[in-house]
């Protein structure tokens, strides 16, 4: 019906310029910069309470805690799609029509500003997935308005439902508004049943701002202690539920927050020893290292056919399938130590994959778990996902190969080549990738960026273009030796794949490196000079578990950038 199509539109947008008039700027701010209109926020402490009631963290009266802005973010289409799937049982993945998404200055999928598609986006979302729900929401509600009346009925949905949609308790206003919605139905003219006006309640809540965005700006005004606000036992539970499991927060999640049980480390680690044994972990396992090691691109490039007959849909996904197993195998249910991800000898593969190994006695279409050549394969580096995307149409690319490690491993961020740098030119005949490298790098104009990326991506010579081993090319054997400039420090010298993974296991760089990578999935954003002290606790966590990544991940959900945050600037003049 149109009307409710125009109520649908009116709520969306009352709540969220109201929304907005929160936090200035924080609805159109692109949130790779967590600072609003380009202001800086002051670095305000926290004096040490030395386990206080309030859960502050402990910490030398010499070291005191610093805490970032809190931007408001929306829901990345991921965790959109997630949510609804646990909000309403519907594995319908409409995010999938929404508008794209923006790699900022975290290296994670980030939403920039709202856009008119976007409103559209969410308003078409809200209308299909509240008309596929109202039989299974009714059915649950355990109230019959013919006997107990519209109006109760509508209460308690709105108790239960919108408080699942919200992730906390709703606020008197927020009820009363949302009741209005129900009510503003009802008054129209025509035969409004309790369904049509049930239906219109969700679709206000699915376009809400508190249902859209990560809302971490309290529901009134701030209580600041020293110039910080502690996030609410809500929003804290929020924020670890969309860092661990990228939807929403579970009703036991949802208890320690009622119950002022997510206030101290112990209470926050608890909490994520049980959330990564629940399966929902693995997706965002599985996110992050698509996103981290940029294998997203394995759905979009193309191959050679003639070059490479293997290469089509089903392998692609494959290759993905593989990658995900891999880490969470590694993460989840092994001893999720860095030095494993970078250098293990096994992979799962099916029969598809093992003819791309070289691995035999595997048939069918299922991944199982194999032993791989050592002097071949380690970890990550050598997965065929990988090594497909750092490749072009024909062959594999050094500096593609380089340039993600760089950028990746050691999170240093490479500018783009100036366009008066020449092109790289085509193979010659009987010419080596490596052999073209060199030349190249001759050329001074070149030699600047390249030296910086191709001597690691000779390591990775023997991979052609869909991470096949070979041992010859252009006629000639591969020579895999390579080289890291400025590693720890200093220049570096390996051969072949197994010697990278190994220096690379054992850096302090790269291990800092993957803690900040971590780090921005968390926030979605990049570090601050504020989050030093909790990069710093995270980083001696993670070194002092031999660098198991569980114990990174509890140790980042124990810092103090994820329980407090600054005043945004004229926040308390709202």
């Amino acid at each position: 019906m149109q009307w409710l199509r125009t109520l649908s539109r009116q709520h969306w947008l009352r709540g969220l310029v109201g929304g907005c008039t929160l936090f200035l700027g924080a609805c159109s701010a692109n949130s790779s910069d967590p600072r609003p209109s380009g202001r800086t926020s002051p670095a305000p402490t926290v004096p040490d309470t030395n386990g206080a009631p309030d859960g502050v963290p402990s910490t030398s009266r010499s070291s005191p805690l610093l805490a970032p802005p809190s931007p408001l973010r929306r829901l990345t289409r991921e965790e959109y799609n997630n949510t609804v799937r646990d909000l309403l049982n519907d594995s319908s993945a409409p995010a999938g029509g929404f508008a794209g998404e923006s790699i900022g200055g975290s290296g994670f999928a980030t939403p920039g500003i709202v856009s008119a598609q976007d409103v559209s986006g969410y308003m078409d979302a809200a209308e299909a997935l509240s008309s596929a729900s109202m039989s299974k929401l009714i059915s649950g509600l355990n109230c019959d308005p013919a006997l107990q009346g519209d109006a109760i009925c509508a209460k308690r949905f709105v108790e239960s439902f919108g408080g699942r949609a919200y992730r906390r308790t709703l606020t008197a206003a927020e009820e009363a508004d949302l009741l209005q919605v129900f009510t503003e139905a009802g008054a129209l003219p025509g035969n409004v049943t309790f369904t049509d006006k049930l239906q219109l309640l969700v679709r206000a809540i699915l376009q809400s701002p508190q249902f859209l965005y990560h809302w971490e700006l309290g529901l009134s005004a701030p209580k600041v202690a020293n110039g910080v606000v502690r996030l609410t036992p809500y929003e804290v539970a929020s924020r670890l539920s969309y860092f661990l499991w990228s939807t929403m927060p579970d009703d036991a999640l949802l208890g320690a927050a009622e119950a002022n049980r997510l206030g101290t480390p112990n209470d926050l680690a608890a909490e994520v020893t049980r959330m990564l044994q629940d399966p929902k972990a693995r997706d965002t396992v599985t996110s992050f290292h698509s996103q981290w090691l940029k294998l997203d691109n394995l759905l979009r490039i193309v191959k050679d056919p003639t070059t490479y007959p293997l290469f089509n849909d089903a392998l692609r996904r494959d290759m993905k399938a593989e990658n995900a197993a891999f880490v969470n195998h590694v993460l989840l249910d092994s001893d999720a130590k860095l030095t494993t991800l970078l250098s293990a000898t096994f992979s799962f593969v099916n029969e598809p994959l093992a003819k791309l190994y070289g691995v035999t006695g595997v048939t069918g279409t299922g991944l199982r778990k194999v032993a791989l050549n050592a002097s071949e394969r380690a970890g990550i580096l050598t997965q065929t996902a990988l090594l497909s995307t750092t490749a072009n149409a024909y062959e594999g690319s050094l500096i593609l190969r380089g340039k993600l490690l760089r950028e990746q491993f050691l999170c240093q961020r490479l500018a783009p080549p100036p366009a008066v740098v020449p092109p790289i030119p085509a193979l010659a005949p009987g010419q080596s990738l490596r052999e073209r490298s060199v030349i190249h790098m001759s050329n001074a104009s070149c030699k600047v960026c390249h030296e910086l990326m191709d001597p690691i991506g000779y390591g990775f010579g023997n991979y052609d273009a869909i991470g096949a081993y070979r041992t010859t090319e252009a006629g000639k054997t591969i020579d895999a030796s390579g080289s890291i400039s400025g590693l720890d420090g200093s220049d570096q010298s390996f051969n072949g794949p197994a010697e990278l993974a190994a220096l690379l296991s054992t850096s302090s760089q790269v291990r800092n490196c993957v803690a900040k990578q971590w780090f921005r999935f968390a926030f979605r954003r990049a570090e601050l000079p504020e989050d030093a002290p909790s990069l710093s606790s995270a980083f001696d966590a993670f070194e002092k578990a031999d660098y198991d990544i569980r114990t990174l991940l509890s140790a980042l959900a124990q810092s103090p950038s994820f329980s407090y945050r600054s005043l945004a600037p004229g926040e308390l003049s709202q």
